[in-house]
């Protein structure tokens, strides 16, 4: 985690540093045109039935410079890494310190409050599941591609089919299996929840 951006504070964005730590005095074109040519020329991903131009006009219309939310502080060491621009399930916030994501084939959790960032589940390794049986074998190499993370449980998918069950709260791996052999096998959605019963 060399060469990172340092942290910004509530107090460096008051005195005129931007939030995300860009030295835009530094740049060739201020913050301002750099998006306007930014949104030029890029086409964003769409896969709507129907025209854009219908959605916004449905849309609500926001003031640009309107108090949406209070800055608090923006750190560069909860690192994320998402392979594949339609993945979007890769981070996970259960509270306002609590923040889970993936980094480097490794599913992290970062606390913002004592600044540390901790491996919970390396992909590269074999993982091997405490319980047996049930469908649970052991999985390897899994590129992860979606999560969810509730009530002490982390729950990962994999590129290949591969689901994997973590307690936060304790050592290894709970379960974990492949769901299916077929070749196009992407795990792209998962939810924890419980039974009302």
């Amino acid at each position: 985690q060399d060469n990172l951006m340092p942290d910004v504070s509530v107090e460096d964005v008051v005195n005129g540093k931007d939030v995300q730590g860009i030295p835009w005095e530094k740049m060739l074109f201020p913050r301002d045109q750099y998006r306007e040519m930014k949104m030029k020329g890029y086409k964003n991903y769409q896969n709507l039935s129907y025209a854009r131009e219908d959605a916004l006009q449905d849309c609500k219309q926001v003031e640009r410079d309107g108090p949406y939310y209070d800055f608090q502080y923006n750190t560069r060491r909860a690192r994320l890494s998402i392979v594949h621009f339609q993945l979007r399930n890769l981070v996970w916030a259960t509270t306002k310190h609590d923040v889970y994501t993936v980094h480097n084939q490794s599913m992290t959790h970062w606390s913002s409050l004592n600044q540390i960032s901790t491996e919970l589940i390396n992909g590269d390794d074999c993982i091997i599941p405490k319980q047996r049986g049930h469908g649970s074998q052991s999985v390897s190499m899994v590129q992860f591609t979606t999560m969810a993370v509730d009530n002490d449980l982390l729950v990962v998918g994999g590129f290949h089919g591969e689901l994997i069950c973590k307690r936060l709260e304790d050592d290894g791996i709970v379960f974990s299996t492949r769901v299916t052999d077929d070749e196009n096998a992407i795990t792209n959605s998962l939810e924890i929840y419980q039974d009302p019963k």
